[in-house]
């Protein structure tokens, strides 16, 4: 669990990421209304960022990067392997998320509910 301050600067990071977002739409001439109703919430945001926050306090970004490098190769026989450990990883992270923060739960629940394995 993160203390306040690392709470804190996480949460300002992903209000920043979601700005640039804006940012980047609005330099490119869109519509703000269509924007801001297709842009997900700064909770979303956070959780993913505390997501990846994990995977590298646990050392295994590099690992889990490759999986899911991997299970973009249309040509690989073990393609799906590697989607479903990339994906037992993720609901294992984003549910640890949601229950140490209760009010990222929804968003926790949102971001297992878009992983590919819950698509199918």
């Amino acid at each position: 669990m993160l203390h306040a301050r690392d709470f804190s600067e996480l949460s300002g990071r992903a209000r920043d990421e979601r700005d640039a977002v804006i940012e980047h739409h609005m330099r490119l001439g869109e519509d703000p209304a269509e924007v801001f109703a297709e842009l997900p919430p700064v909770e979303d945001y956070l959780v993913k960022a505390l997501h990846d926050d994990a995977l590298e306090s646990e050392g295994q970004l590099q690992q889990y990067a490759l999986a899911r490098l991997l299970a973009q190769d249309p040509d690989r026989p073990d393609r799906a392997e590697h989607e479903a450990a990339a994906d037992r990883v993720d609901e294992r992270l984003y549910r640890a998320i949601g229950i140490a923060y209760p009010t990222l739960a929804r968003a926790a629940w949102r971001a297992i509910a878009g992983l590919p394995s819950q698509r199918a």
